[in-house]
């Protein structure tokens, strides 16, 4: 019997410990996968770089610009979808007037407008890895304006209202479509925004549009200051942004 009795207190004890380890309760768990149908909204600063014969024909080495897009998220499926508004701009020509303070302004534009398909891991985890298409409309643009520049000016908050002679020199439009990867972080658990990289390449249907060559004087007419060529859109681009989701916040769970 004096060697059932250690048995028997050593038995008692383990039920104790395991009442034990059910009181306790479990951290918090934080749910970063896709929440009811949430909007997102998305803004980015990028770099392109042309590729191939758009490379040759627009002789630049990268552009520079921005877009925003708007994303709908799935709810129990992996994808996005929405709409992205994008610009690069380049060589702007800035022709001084010979009398008065007065400059014209010209500058070639590369606007995209498309559609976004993306497909997002699902990861409980702050950092999450997408593939997205883009598919929709390039559109090769040339505009010139005038207005009176100088230090009153800008001291009077004027310099918008004093544009005139402002007229559209080139417009065309294309298809174009794209693909790209990214990362995305969320900063911290408790919100819903964070930063993005991508990159991607973006393509599109062969265009005329203008660019500057050479270092020649800036010439009266906004046209004789550039050169018109053809070629598709091609594109490599690499992007930094922030996002943040217009919604819920992530909820916590015991799981």
């Amino acid at each position: 019997m004096k060697h059932l009795f250690p048995l028997f207190l050593v038995i008692i004890s383990s039920f104790g410990l395991l009442a034990q380890t059910d009181t306790v309760t479990a951290p918090p768990v934080v749910d970063y996968s896709p929440r009811r149908t949430p909007v997102m909204l998305e803004f980015d600063l990028g770099m392109g770089f042309p590729a191939g014969h758009f490379r040759s024909e627009i002789d630049r080495g990268v552009l520079f610009g921005k877009s925003i897009s708007l994303l709908l998220q799935m709810r129990d499926f992996p994808l996005e979808i929405g709409f992205r508004f994008a610009g690069f701009s380049y060589d702007h020509v800035r022709r001084r007037y010979d009398s008065g303070n007065y400059v014209q302004v010209t500058k070639n534009k590369i606007w995209l407008w498309r559609g976004i398909f993306r497909f997002e891991q699902q990861l409980r985890h702050p950092i999450a890895f997408y593939l997205e298409g883009t598919l929709g409309w390039r559109r090769y643009y040339t505009k010139t304006y005038s207005k009176e520049t100088g230090f009153l000016v800008f001291l009077s908050d004027r310099e918008d209202n004093t544009r005139f002679d402002k007229r559209k020199l080139h417009s065309e439009w294309g298809p174009a479509y794209g693909g790209a990867i990214g990362i995305r972080y969320r900063f911290r658990e408790e919100t819903a925004s964070g930063a993005f990289i991508q990159v991607g390449y973006d393509h599109s249907r062969a265009g005329d549009f203008y660019a500057r060559t050479g270092n020649l004087p800036e010439q009266e007419d906004p046209l004789s200051n550039y050169t018109r060529n053809h070629a598709a859109l091609s594109m490599l681009t690499v992007k930094i942004g922030l996002f943040a989701h217009i919604g819920t916040y992530p909820k916590k769970s015991n799981k």
